[in-house]
């Protein structure tokens, strides 16, 4: 095999190397992760708000870990007492799905603030 050759496929594998560690990326989970505990919180609260839910304030953001597919999951706590799991999808969009963590304890006997094993 030439050397030219060898070095065109080398250049291919890392490339494809390189997408394929990208499609895992989850910008917004990036995004949250790069802020500071107040800024993430206000994030949060904002969020929370806008989805619908009962969230004065959030007191506490916690990264409980992530899904094989990238998918990221973070708990907030809140001044009046809620708590959520927030499920931030790794997709374009930031997609997300929010638990209260009331209902994740009772369904999947799982807990809130507690990092994934």
């Amino acid at each position: 095999m030439s050397p030219k050759l060898l070095n065109t496929r080398c250049l291919m594998l890392s490339l494809a190397l390189t997408v394929a560690a990208s499609a895992f990326a989850n910008p917004a989970h990036k995004m949250l992760s790069a802020m500071s505990e107040q800024e993430r919180a206000r994030a949060m609260t904002g969020f929370l708000r806008e989805s619908g839910e009962s969230c004065d304030s959030a007191t506490r953001t916690f990264y409980q870990g992530s899904e094989k597919n990238g998918n990221a999951h973070w708990a907030v706590a809140c001044k009046n007492g809620q708590s959520y799991l927030i499920q931030v999808m790794n997709d374009s969009t930031g997609s997300t799905r929010i638990l209260d963590c009331k209902v994740l304890k009772a369904v999947a006997r799982s807990e809130c603030f507690k990092k994934y094993k």
